[in-house]
């Protein structure tokens, strides 16, 4: 048996723990490529930083700051800690439990969202 999480993990404020079946990731249509890969990569793991999204996206400081700040404003992502120590958690209405659609596609676009299908790593 897994013992519990401390009252100072990532879990305790709000990150997503690690799914073990496939999920379904409903973002907003029109979301920049990198905001869209950075989203996917986040939904895989509890929490990143900006550092983290700096690297896998290969921007500046400032374009990684502006679009967490963006992120956050928006309601895909969520703030965790001060300053240095902040991390970014993903939102939990925007990762669903499920089987990807009868078509097997692995992005669908559905009016003003699109649905990206992630399999357990």
């Amino acid at each position: 048996m897994a013992p519990a999480p401390s009252p100072h993990s990532a879990y305790s404020f709000g990150a997503m723990p690690p799914y073990t079946g496939s999920m379904q990731l409903h973002l907003p249509r029109g979301l920049p490529y990198r905001q869209t890969h950075f989203l996917c990569i986040l939904a895989q793991r509890p929490s990143l930083t900006r550092a983290d999204y700096q690297r896998c996206a290969r921007i500046s400081h400032n374009t990684a700051r502006k679009d967490l700040a963006e992120l956050a404003a928006a309601g895909l992502v969520r703030p965790v800690g001060h300053a240095r120590s902040r991390r970014y958690t993903l939102q939990p209405h925007l990762l669903v439990a499920g089987k990807c659609s009868a078509s097997g596609a692995q992005v669908v676009c559905d009016g003003d969202h699109i649905r990206i299908t992630i399999d357990p790593l």
